[in-house]
């Protein structure tokens, strides 16, 4: 039932449909909590605005498997820009150590 559903589940099924305005108010919501992720793991702010805007675009992309993930959208996205950032930490470690 739709009522029990919260908020962010609606939106989240809705962006899965590919419905923008839903996107923007899960941005809206979600946005300062993932730059904050990306910031924790990536400690420059040049190289968290480039991974937000992967992330959010990945997000975009990939609505219909992220909304049928078990979690809220919060848990979810937010675990989905933890796996972003630690990958683009990773990545750049390689890449000044050679």
């Amino acid at each position: 039932m739709l009522k029990d559903r919260s908020s962010q589940q609606v939106l989240m099924d809705d962006l899965a449909a590919g419905d923008t305005s839903a996107f923007e108010a899960l941005y809206d919501q979600l946005a300062v909590h993932t730059y904050a992720i990306c910031l924790h793991y990536l400690r420059s702010t040049e190289t968290a605005d480039e991974v937000m805007m992967g992330l959010w675009l990945y997000i975009w992309q990939n609505a219909p498997l992220l909304a049928s993930l078990d979690g809220s959208p919060w848990s979810v996205l937010s675990a989905t820009a933890e796996d972003h950032a630690q990958f683009r930490a990773w990545t750049d470690e390689i890449t000044s150590a050679h």
